[in-house]
């Protein structure tokens, strides 16, 4: 699996340009948050009658990163893989539900999202 896209890499058109995704990290956090529960009363004069109320929640952040390796065509790839062009890294949010496609194909279904990659083609 990879994309195929028309891509100026360096001013130099690459009309069948391929990207392939190299690497795929997901990680999961628990985030500690202070969440307002009520807001401080205040009397005519703007003092404080009774403070604000807050309250400590935990929120899970899952995050993942994607590694692409860009080749000029997709025969330079598969004549030698080490032979790419450059490697891009970018950031998004997966899904983890029971029902999500693995973190490699929800990576490709997100860069497609990506102005660059808008016009790409699965190869």
């Amino acid at each position: 699996m990879a994309l195929q896209v028309n891509y100026n890499f360096k001013g130099i058109e690459l009309p069948e340009a391929y990207f392939m995704v190299e690497n795929t990290r997901s990680r999961k956090n628990h985030v500690k948050n202070q969440v307002l529960i009520s807001e401080a009363v205040l009397n005519e004069l703007d003092e404080i009658i009774e403070p604000p109320v807050y309250e400590m929640q935990w929120s899970k952040v899952v995050d993942a990163v994607v590694t692409v390796r860009l080749y000029a065509t997709e025969s330079s790839k598969e004549e030698n893989p080490n032979s790419f062009l450059e490697s891009k890294s970018y950031s998004f949010t997966p899904s983890e539900n029971q029902t999500a496609k693995n973190i490699t194909i929800q990576s490709y279904e997100y860069l497609k999202t990506l102005g660059e990659f808008e016009d790409s083609i699965d190869v």
